[in-house]
């Protein structure tokens, strides 16, 4: 069984993100792209497990893990390079 307490209000989760990038044509038929990438997010939605207990009471005997629902978590996707080359007929 699992308890779970649940935060009234979650924030926002949030999202930064740059792209950059550059298209080189080699030659009338050939392209070649290069993009980069750099995204960061705050506020994700977490779970916080705290310490378990075993109960009888509601039977049948169980054992409890209480989780509190929150926003803690973070995160970040740097140095992603996709390259592209293209050839057109």
């Amino acid at each position: 069984m699992v308890e779970r307490y649940i935060r009234r209000y979650f924030q926002e989760q949030e999202l930064l993100a740059y792209e950059m990038g550059y298209r080189w044509k080699t030659n009338q038929n050939v392209y070649v792209d290069i993009t980069g990438f750099f995204n960061r997010y705050d506020n994700l939605r977490s779970t916080e497990y705290q310490n378990p207990a075993f109960e009888t009471e509601p039977s049948p005997p169980h054992l409890l893990i209480p989780g509190i629902f929150d926003n803690k978590l973070y995160g970040e996707t740097y140095r992603a390079i996709y390259t592209q080359l293209r050839w057109q007929f």
